[in-house]
């Protein structure tokens, strides 16, 4: 093979054909991507609005780099559209010796891994703000091929790389198939498709026992003959209080008594470290009782001057058959008017404050709530729960909230649902309700003007449209307020049990959860706060992420001017509802789904960053070899 070491001066020249700008003409600008992703116009400008008066000329076919970028990869041939564009003096444009090197030949060489390293290798300054040395970068030096084996170089090069382009394609395909198939899970969840078949309007335990003879007094307060431990036993002519107190012939039944105190006995490494925090009347100076039972149901613990349980919930908790039990269970708990809340084990290892916090700040609930809201829930033996009877518990429940509330707006009615706004039938124990039904909906808050979000973490952290990002918010590049900032827009916080949507621009209805560590942080001004009330949050997230909302979502956008979403629009919105045991049914057999999708698109992905690095190989090795015909023999 002829080849010969020479420098990359050698068959660069730098070109300056200098411009003076006239405030009376217009200009073509053109841009660099970085990752050499090619050179193209970025707008045309009137002189008069163009700062630097003194630029140059650039000319099709000439090799041009951004000083600034290129060990970014901001480099590459500029093309026929971009002739006579203007360039600032952070643009270099070079001629080339074409009776030394081909065009294509120096095209693959500028995207190989040698050049991206020198290109870092002969940039200097600080961190974010280097610039290529020209005298390094010019002086570096080559294997340069002759022509004709440029030529064949080039040729075995785009054989190769076409043949991976098409596999890219392919993987691109498989990517967006894997899109749809979740948006078709999705859109199978809230028409009531998804679970092999709806459940029964007679409820059974997972252990198939079906509680029978159950009877109601017209003001709920006498339940007789009522069988409600899951493996069927029964208890007799129960009562509970008018206000929803328990009766006393419910509490810690005499056949439980052993097994209560072998549950004390063998508490969980999360009860016990729990137990640490409120034993002793350590909360408020309220006694707490562990493993207290009510009826044949068994409290982690109890609170019985707040007819408060506190549950701690592991894995297990999470399958959708112990999600049901679970919820059932505390269905006939809110009957007997007592509030259940629950928390994952991690929270008594990772934020135990937040916990307790959480537990004081229910402390006289009933005095704040209509105990009937709680005992509207029906218990096993009646019919499941439907969706129009869990709206009116909502409604109900918003009403409370309200009459309690200082600081809330009287909300104005929402329109009711017309026949020719359903578009498709969902099943019979569902209904159609709009979203600020059942859902408390606020805006969040702008800093001032002219104010500057903080990079040194402070207590309050300030919540972007660019942190929300996979149905999360990322925790990549967080921005803080000051305790001044903060103090002027508090009240305007989101919570873990909210769900966030963006309200502004492109990425209108972008939604998802809120983690832990963002719990009650400020939020911007471009993205509503969603609160469920007595609905499954990730259910809600379901829906608000399927195209049908969606659509609806883009469809109210387009009737205004400005791209932006009122809320008062976004309230209006309509959505199915389920009965709550199933959205958490709903919930458990999407995250199955979900799981397998995942597994499918992860290697996807690694099938495309290894395409990416067998190009990167393959064009390391043509740079490197001192026989480059040896690479189209193999």
């Amino acid at each position: 093979m002829s080849s010969r070491i020479v420098r990359l001066g050698d068959f660069l020249i730098r070109s300056k054909i200098p411009v003076d700008i006239e405030d009376n003409k217009q200009y073509k600008r053109v841009t660099i991507r970085t990752k050499h992703q090619g050179v193209s116009i970025r707008d045309f400008e009137i002189g008069s609005k163009i700062g630097t008066k003194k630029q140059f000329i650039l000319k099709s076919g000439q090799f041009v780099l951004s000083k600034i970028d290129a060990m970014y990869g901001a480099f590459g041939v500029a093309p026929d559209e971009v002739d006579g564009a203007i360039i600032t003096g952070n643009f270099w444009a070079y001629d080339y010796d074409k009776e030394m090197v081909s065009i294509e030949w120096l095209n693959h060489f500028t995207n190989s891994p040698d050049f991206y390293d020198l290109c870092r290798r002969a940039s200097t300054g600080i961190t974010h703000r280097k610039y290529l040395d020209e005298e390094f970068f010019l002086g570096y030096e080559v294997n340069l091929p002759d022509l004709k084996e440029q030529e064949l170089l080039v040729a075995s090069i785009d054989s190769i790389r076409d043949k991976i382009n098409s596999f890219e394609v392919e993987l691109s395909h498989q990517l967006t198939l894997l899109s749809n198939l979740n948006q078709a899970i999705l859109q199978e969840a809230v028409q009531g498709k998804l679970l092999i078949s709806s459940p029964p309007l007679k409820e059974e335990y997972p252990q198939g026992e079906v509680v029978k003879n159950t009877n109601l007094h017209p003001q709920g307060e006498v339940v007789k003959n009522t069988t409600i431990h899951p493996q069927g036993e029964v208890v007799g002519n129960t009562t509970t209080h008018p206000q929803g107190e328990v009766a006393k012939n419910l509490n810690n039944l005499p056949h439980l008594k052993t097994f209560r105190k072998k549950l004390r006995n063998n508490l969980t490494p999360a009860e016990a470290k729990l137990w640490t925090l409120l034993k002793g009347k350590q909360l408020e100076n309220k006694k707490f009782r562990r493993q207290f039972s009510v009826a044949n149901y068994i409290l982690d613990f109890y609170c019985p001057a707040e007819h408060l349980a506190i549950e701690l919930d592991g894995q297990g908790h999470f399958e959708a058959s112990q999600a049901e039990y679970d919820y059932e269970r505390d269905l006939f708990l809110n009957y007997c008017g007592i509030k259940v809340l629950r928390f994952e084990n991690k929270w008594v290892w990772n934020n135990p404050e937040g916990m307790l916090e959480e537990i004081k700040q229910n402390f006289g609930w009933k005095d704040r709530y209509d105990p009937s809201v709680l005992r509207t829930a029906p218990l096993k033996g009646e019919q499941l729960e439907s969706g129009s009877e869990l709206l009116k518990r909502i409604k109900a429940e918003k009403m409370n909230k309200h009459a309690v509330s200082t600081r809330a707006k009287k909300e104005k009615p929402l329109p009711p649902i017309k026949p020719e706004e359903i578009p498709f039938e969902i099943p019979e124990n569902w209904v159609w309700c709009r979203l600020g039904e059942i859902c408390e909906i606020k805006g969040g808050k702008r800093v001032a003007n002219g104010y500057k979000l903080l990079k040194t973490p402070t207590p309050h952290i300030y919540i972007r449209v660019t942190d929300m990002k996979n149905g999360t918010i990322s925790e990549d590049d967080i921005h803080y307020l000051d305790e001044k900032m903060y103090q002027k827009i508090k009240q305007y916080t989101i919570g873990k049990d909210d769900l966030y949507m963006t309200i502004v621009g492109a990425t209108i209805g972008k939604c998802g959860l809120v983690p832990d560590k963002f719990h009650n942080m400020n939020l911007t001004e471009n993205a509503a706060k969603i609160s469920p009330v007595l609905v499954d949050k990730k259910f809600l997230l379901t829906c608000l992420q399927s195209k049908f909302c969606q659509d609806q979502f883009i469809d109210k956008t387009k009737q205004v001017a400005v791209q932006k979403m009122a809320l008062n629009r976004f309230s209006v919105s309509i959505i199915p509802l389920p009965p709550l045991s199933e959205q958490k049914r709903i919930v458990a057999a999407i995250e199955k789904q979900f799981a397998l999708t995942q597994q499918l698109k992860e290697k996807v992905l690694a099938n495309q960053q290894a395409t990416e690095q067998l190009l990167k190989a393959l064009l390391h090795q043509a740079f490197e070899i001192q026989e480059p015909i040896e690479l189209i023999k193999n």
